[in-house]
């Protein structure tokens, strides 16, 4: 089916057949061993075969093809052995985390999130850089250099645990053919240094300063009904709000990604019954919202310090 040449002049091997329409082609191998020609001639003998019987090459076949360099994969190319190969897009990190940005659905405080591990990465290896060049070496260094720059522990595992979720995105893209942070270990994200119980004696005196009803409600969801602030008061309606039967549904953006995440139902106990009355009482006819100046006018974060450091 398809026969071996020597070149008297240099040496070199050269794979001669006839291809379906009974053209001679050829394929030259350069210098090689005659084993090595051996094997080529059969792989070769067999994509022939493929070809004129439509049948899917063996696996030896399509292992020596997915591990042939590109020079020799353009000369099955050119004698319509093969198809062309897929060419791997290549990207800088820079456009592959804009790309990645245009691309997630996340809440916007879980993209803000994200921006600190993407602005870490961009500072650390250059926007520039293309990101097929980052090695695992590499990863490990970057993971080094946060613990080196002082960020706490929580902060290196979440910085890391991002690293990783986006580096698998460019896996899943084709971008690169391997994860270069796969192997480092995240850790825990949890920073019991922050963690604080605040006591109901200390809530009724935040309660007590708030200037309304609307900030004294915020601030009953949030202890009492554990609402995270503000993703989940946004948008939060009286039809959410069940007084007679003191339940609470609570729609999150943060989770609602999740399966069986996107919705939950909390009690409301008796000190957040007497803080949603209040504030139902002063609603204006036809108001939906629980807050409908929230997420525009409000800025609860600088209030709630005032409140705190004031109470």
């Amino acid at each position: 089916m398809a026969s071996l040449s020597t070149s008297k002049r240099d040496g070199s091997r050269r794979i001669l057949f006839s291809d379906r329409s009974r053209r001679r082609r050829q394929i030259c191998l350069g210098k090689v061993s005659d084993e090595s020609a051996q094997v080529v001639k059969a792989h070769i003998e067999h994509l022939i075969e493929c070809g004129r019987t439509g049948i899917l090459p063996r696996r030896a076949t399509a292992d020596w093809l997915v591990n042939i360099d590109d020079a020799m994969h353009e000369k099955l190319e050119r004698v319509d052995l093969v198809d062309p190969r897929r060419r791997r897009e290549t990207a800088t990190i820079a456009q592959f985390i804009e790309r990645f940005e245009q691309a997630a659905n996340v809440s916007r405080a879980t993209m803000d999130a994200y921006r600190q591990t993407t602005g870490s990465l961009c500072e650390y290896f250059g926007d520039n850089c293309p990101i097929d060049q980052v090695t695992v070496e590499d990863a490990a260094r970057w993971r080094r250099a946060q613990a080196d720059a002082g960020y706490a522990p929580a902060t290196q595992a979440k910085r890391t645990h991002v690293a990783k979720l986006l580096f698998s995105r460019a896996v899943s893209w084709e971008l690169i053919e391997s994860n270069p942070f796969a192997g480092l270990r995240a850790g825990s994200q949890s920073n019991p240094a922050n963690s604080f119980y605040v006591t109901l004696d200390v809530i009724e005196r935040v309660i007590d300063g708030c200037p309304d009803a609307s900030w004294r409600a915020i601030v009953g969801l949030c202890r009492f009904a554990g609402l995270r602030c503000p993703s989940e008061l946004v948008g939060l309606t009286w039809g959410d709000v069940d007084l007679s039967e003191r339940r609470l549904v609570v729609k999150s953006p943060k989770t609602r990604h999740h399966e069986g995440h996107a919705v939950r139902v909390v009690p409301i106990v008796p000190r957040l019954a007497e803080l949603l009355d209040e504030l139902y009482q002063l609603a204006e006819p036809g108001d939906v919202e629980l807050f409908p100046r929230l997420g525009s006018s409000m800025n609860l974060r600088t209030m709630l310090t005032k409140l705190i450091t004031r109470s």
